[in-house]
């Protein structure tokens, strides 16, 4: 009964997390030797974008780069600020510049791996996250979407690795945030469910309820794994938190339905599967059944 998507609102919001994370690593402190021009230059480019007027910021990095066009520092800035205002074809670029310059600036090969992680060329943007972690493996973004990677693609094995390091790593600044964690701990779950590994898949939602009782999908993936034990009760127990916490959880309702049944409770199954169908969330056949 485990569903394989998480919530879209958390999955959408990875561009947004990772782009701010490379930002603030970027813009912290560069050393431009002599060339004084280039960092008054790169510091007004700061200035812009923290006022987020990304566009006269790139043409303040651009003056960066023309005078001191081998530090890939502010190529890279460039970088990210036409990330900002949807010039993707022109991050590509930047960041592509950035590697030429620079072939061991792993937050470039971060960031091309989210341009093709929102495009969905998962493989591409599993080859960029790859060498991103390579270069500097203390970061727990690379191998929290590597892991994501991995799970969509029905990699479970492989998932549980990345999970497992992006969980591992403590580093100041580059500590997964709280989505994030939950998320890891949540899907890290699904994994070793599948893998009948219920024990630990259990351990893992409990760490996720102690961070975050109020997560409707933890509630629903503890049920997910409970069905999967036999343990009717109370998987409908899980699936009737996830609900209260989110009644508009489709399917919820159909894997409540389920578990009803499983208990006998035909009127109350028929119940939630006519609430399901209502969100969409019900195969044809299982009426019938």
């Amino acid at each position: 009964m485990l569903e394989r998507d998480y919530k879209t609102s958390n999955l959408m919001n990875i561009k947004k997390t990772l782009v701010a994370f490379a930002f603030l690593i970027c813009f912290s402190t560069v050393l431009f030797a002599e060339k004084k021009e280039a960092k008054k230059y790169y510091n007004k480019a700061l200035e812009l974008v923290k006022a987020k007027e990304y566009e006269k910021a790139i043409e303040y990095f651009s003056l960066a780069m023309s005078e001191q066009p081998n530090n890939d520092i502010p190529a890279y800035g460039r970088a990210c600020a036409k990330m900002k205002i949807g010039d993707i074809e022109g991050a590509i670029f930047d960041f592509n510049l950035t590697l030429e310059i620079n072939p061991n600036n792993y937050q470039a090969y971060h960031n091309l791996g989210i341009i093709e992680y929102e495009a969905n060329n998962l493989p591409i943007a599993k080859l960029y996250f790859l060498q991103s972690a390579k270069i500097d493996p203390s970061n727990a973004f690379a191998f929290f979407t590597l892991a994501k990677i991995e799970y969509t693609s029905q990699n479970i094995k492989e998932a549980i690795v990345y999970f497992d390091k992006a969980l591992n790593i403590t580093t100041d600044l580059k500590l997964l945030n709280h989505h994030q964690l939950l998320y890891c701990y949540v899907h890290r779950a699904s994994c070793h469910s599948i893998l009948k590994n219920f024990d630990k898949a259990l351990n893992d939602i409990k760490t996720a309820l102690k961070m975050d009782s109020s997560d409707y999908y933890t509630h629903y993936m503890k049920g997910s794994i409970l069905y999967e034990l036999q343990a009717f009760n109370q998987a409908k127990a899980s699936y009737d938190e996830a609900l209260r916490l989110n009644p508009e959880f489709g399917y919820g309702y159909f894997v409540r339905a389920m578990a009803k049944r499983e208990l006998k409770d035909i009127e109350g199954a028929v119940s939630d599967l006519e609430i399901a169908e209502q969100f969409g969330y019900i195969p044809n056949q299982t009426k019938a059944q």
